[in-house]
């Protein structure tokens, strides 16, 4: 149901503050951020609300939960309608009930789709991921192929992730998305090595983890990106290499020193917290859906990641004379079955995809 616009306004001035507070990720928009937001060309959704309607105090907590599952990779915000400086805004996005949930699948290059599913984490999380646009191309034949499609969009910068998955990164997806038009990505899956070290790449132990490789327009050889596989550290990059401002060589050994200044054991906590704390380095079950505390439905089993690996952190961070990293979950997410991890980490070849043919991670 949704409460119409002039009704129960007399109410307001008895409702205290904002639906959500300032630590929120859900971050409150007004007409000049709203239009600052718009131009970066992402997935973004918005919430229309007014702080006394009693459906969006109701929505809040569990759009708060989906805004968490989801950032960085696809920012929730909120406009309050009942304030004066909103309204124009309000107006002008046709908002006539609250709440009123849109999403911009290219921020201002697109119009906004009203949300009509059920109010809870997992309808919202799950509608968000699919929106996304993808303008990620699958480079097959290995060698041959990533020639083609290299020579094809020779014009442009282009962006190659090498990764063992079969199924398309959600971190690359959002990046190609974003990027769309300015840089060309593209995926390859790599799962020995072999077109990495056919490529002149380091093909050890060591550096078989997902490679992100740069075309510049009009070169026939990428240089490889060493610098943190997050999503805000590649934006910024991405950003950087559209805009042709800056020497690549620069550019990498910024990014690569960046990664370097970072302590090992650092490096390892993060990647443990990601996974204890509802992240993980596979893919879900076909089909898996996510429920209200932001987890998966399904069966989830222990494996090489998981407890597994939470438990190998613990002992290096002991090792080093450092306190633990935070007891993993009940019931722990293994390597294979899980999504939403903020960097690109190691893929497994047995885990499925969010029934879009792409993973759900936040990392590389």
């Amino acid at each position: 149901m949704i409460v119409p616009l002039l009704s129960l306004s007399l109410f307001a001035s008895l409702v205290s503050a904002g639906l959500f507070s300032e630590t929120s990720s859900v971050k409150m928009l007004d007409q000049k951020s709203f239009k600052s937001v718009m131009k970066e060309n992402r997935t973004t959704i918005v919430a229309f609300v007014a702080p006394w309607c009693g459906h969006c105090q109701n929505l809040s907590p569990q759009y708060e939960k989906a805004a968490t599952k989801l950032s960085p990779l696809v920012p929730l915000y909120a406009v309050d309608c009942d304030a004066e400086k909103n309204k124009r805004l309000c107006a002008e996005q046709g908002i006539k009930g609250f709440p009123t949930v849109k999403l911009f699948k290219k921020g201002a290059k697109s119009p906004g789709i009203d949300y009509q599913g059920a109010r809870t984490t997992s309808a919202i999380y799950n509608w968000a991921k699919s929106a996304i646009p993808n303008a990620v191309t699958r480079v097959k034949r290995k060698t041959e192929g990533i020639s083609e499609w290299a020579y094809e969009n020779r014009d442009k910068p282009r962006a190659l992730l090498l990764n063992k998955s079969n199924k398309v990164p959600l971190l690359w997806v959002v990046l190609g998305n974003q990027f769309d038009k300015q840089i060309a990505f593209g995926n390859a899956r790599d799962r020995r090595g072999l077109i990495s070290k056919a490529l002149g790449f380091p093909n050890d132990e060591t550096h078989r983890k997902p490679k992100v490789l740069l075309y510049l327009p009009g070169q026939k050889g990428p240089v490889m990106y060493e610098g943190l596989l997050k999503y805000e550290q590649l934006a910024k990059f991405f950003k950087s290499v559209a805009a042709g401002t800056v020497d690549i060589s620069t550019l990498t050994q910024a990014f690569k020193e960046e990664k370097q200044a970072m302590p090992e054991m650092e490096l390892r906590r993060e990647e443990a917290d990601a996974i204890m704390q509802g992240g993980g380095y596979g893919n879900p079950h076909g089909g898996m859906t996510v429920g209200d505390d932001g987890l998966p439905i399904g069966d989830v089993h222990e494996g090489h990641g998981g407890a597994d690996y939470a438990k190998y952190i613990a002992e290096q961070a002991a090792k080093a004379g450092q306190p633990e990293a935070q007891k993993p979950l009940t019931n722990p997410v293994s390597e294979a079955h899980f999504d939403d991890v903020k960097e690109l980490g190691d893929d497994d070849d047995e885990g499925l995809d969010d029934g879009e043919g792409r993973d759900n991670k936040d990392e590389l």
